[in-house]
């Protein structure tokens, strides 16, 4: 079975957003993958959250939440309890555990700190240049 110490670095990568890196270290745990169904459903999580990165789609579901101490807390506690679910098939657990050991990494690395991107500086001369009206 797969465990977080296994995806530590692939984590820390796709929270950095270093793509092409993570997208190595995913190659080097595809080949240590046992055959069940949970280790599939992990592994395609793995993939899922490099693929998420890469799209930059702000559509995704991790892409949209706002990741900070709490939020990962709470997200992350919610997909423990579906992984723990015995109602769910062995794929969807696998699946649901590899995105709580995600939140795991962010949460111990703190990575939302690290990866904060500064707002946007919009003062009002600017926004009057974006919106110009053109005057008679």
């Amino acid at each position: 079975m797969m465990s977080l110490e296994t995806c530590a670095k692939l984590f820390k990568l796709i929270a950095t957003k270093k793509i092409p890196e993570a997208e190595q270290e995913l190659e080097k745990i595809q080949t240590k993958l046992e055959t069940s169904k949970g280790d599939l459903g992990y592994l395609r999580a793995l993939e899922g959250l490099v693929l998420t990165q890469k799209s930059g789609d702000k559509n995704i579901y991790l892409s949209r939440v706002n990741l900070d101490e709490n939020s990962v807390k709470e997200i992350r506690r919610e997909f423990l309890a579906h992984a723990s679910n015995e109602l769910h098939e062995e794929y969807d657990r696998g699946y649901l555990r590899a995105l709580a050991d995600y939140l795991k990494a962010v949460e111990d690395q703190k990575l939302w700190e690290q990866t904060a991107e500064p707002p946007e500086k919009n003062t009002d001369d600017e926004l009057r240049k974006e919106t110009k009206v053109l005057k008679p």
